[in-house]
């Protein structure tokens, strides 16, 4: 390549998937390469300048120095590693334009684009999310790892004021109290640069990232949301997922090769599933990586739904469930709605089903307290926690087992029962 007309490192966000990532840029023969690295011969992308393209300054929320570069096919938005070389970019860059243009350079304008600020609710969710972990007896001890992973993935959460749309929170809790699940969802281009860099800082490998990367430029989710798990015995797991509807044959991408998704795949088609309602995917440090699958169980009736339930069970290995929870399961179908079911595999086997009953009745939920003995002291505490975010029944009730060999001490194995809750919605519009 030629003496280039500019050159130098800058921050670029992506095109379908909004992350943003350091390359090394050159500018020459009217186009805009980008690079891994500044040595590197083969080139990651390219930015046709156009005579009637454009540049200016810009203004996004947490990032400096940012400017904008348009062409007939997108808007590219980068930023430099100092104030003083944002301006010498777009003087360059208009430099180039105004050659194309048969005319010299003129100065610059410098009108800047403004995210409108949402409006403000009186009380924010990060407040609620304060909340709810002081009711929790082992999220209050405050040298615990625990509180400090969780105090990490609340800080990476976008804040109201960076919402320009809604911010769904939800939360999963074992009937013991053992266990709680946290997961917070949102509009893809607010939520996955903090999503990433929550993820670099709790140590996730970079693999995975680029992972996530390509999952979600090949999707392209409107909505994405991080999740964390942790246990009163030091727990502490993370991840992504995409609450979207989303075809089975392209979310089984997200998962490990290897003889379980094989088994899944061939479940899948056998039943006719064609959709994922979520996939997610755990960012921890070391394998076995575990990827989430959640769908409606098809089926025109109850007893239809429970036996493709019960042969999931059976297909993929899992114990069959104890007859208490068996029954209790079965003779819900007048009290409450349709079943899901939740799938998590990994390369070494399946981890995890979970049976979703979706819109669970007081008698089921006092039901699950009985056939896993859960005392009236846990009860009353557990009133307590749903009243710290306004809810009297969970929005689904899941029925789950875990394999051995995958609580990893931390987790329990076997049969369990989680209520599932909507904290809340944020954004703009929500009051």
């Amino acid at each position: 390549m030629q003496q280039p007309d500019k050159a130098g490192w800058m921050t670029k966000q992506g095109g379908n998937f909004k992350t943003w990532k350091r390359r090394w840029f050159v500018l020459k023969n009217n186009k805009i390469y980008y690079f891994k690295r500044q040595k590197d011969i083969e080139v990651t992308g390219i930015i046709e300048l156009h005579p009637n393209s454009s540049v200016k300054p810009v203004q996004i929320k947490g990032k400096n120095f940012v400017f904008s570069v348009s062409t007939p096919t997108r808007v590219y938005f980068m930023f430099p590693e100092a104030e003083e070389d944002e301006q010498f970019w777009i003087e360059a860059i208009q430099g180039t334009l105004d050659k194309m243009n048969g005319k010299g350079a003129e100065p610059q304008k410098t009108n800047q684009v403004q995210i409108q600020e949402p409006v403000k609710n009186e009380v924010t969710m990060s407040a609620k999310l304060d909340i709810v972990r002081k009711v929790v007896q082992f999220l209050n001890s405050e040298d615990s790892k625990v509180i400090e992973f969780w105090q990490i993935w609340k800080d990476s959460l976008p804040k109201l004021n960076e919402l320009d749309g809604v911010a769904y929170y939800e939360i999963a809790v074992s009937v013991g109290l053992e266990k709680l699940s946290w997961r917070i969802s949102g509009p893809q281009h607010i939520f996955i640069q903090r999503m990433v860099d929550f993820f670099w800082n709790v140590g996730a490998p970079e693999p995975e990232i680029d992972r996530l990367n390509d999952i979600g430029s090949s999707i392209n989710p409107a909505v994405i949301g991080s999740w964390i798990d942790m246990s009163e015995k030091g727990g502490m797991d993370g991840g992504w997922f995409f609450p979207v509807e989303i075809a089975s044959g392209v979310g089984l991408v997200a998962a490990d090769v290897g003889a379980p998704v094989t088994i899944f795949d061939r479940w899948v088609r056998q039943h006719e599933i064609t959709h994922f309602m979520s996939i997610g995917r755990d960012m921890g440090a070391a394998p076995p990586r575990q990827t989430e699958y959640r769908f409606n169980i098809p089926g025109g009736s109850f007893a239809v739904q429970y036996g493709i339930a019960m042969d999931a069970i059976a297909t993929f290995k899992f114990p069959p469930f104890p007859s208490p929870a068996a029954e209790l399961l079965s003779q819900s179908s007048e009290q409450c709605g349709s079943l899901g079911m939740s799938v998590i595999t990994s390369s070494e086997g399946f981890v995890k089903i979970g049976i979703f009953v979706g819109r669970p009745s007081k008698a089921l939920v006092e039901g699950c307290f009985r056939i896993c003995e859960i005392s009236d002291t846990v009860q009353s505490k557990m009133k307590t926690l749903e009243g710290s975010f306004g809810a009297t029944l969970p929005i689904f009730v899941e029925f789950v087992y875990v394999n051995d060999g995958f609580g990893y001490g931390v987790y329990r194995e076997g049969f369990d029962v989680l209520f599932h809750y909507r904290m809340g919605e944020e954004g703009p519009y929500k009051n």
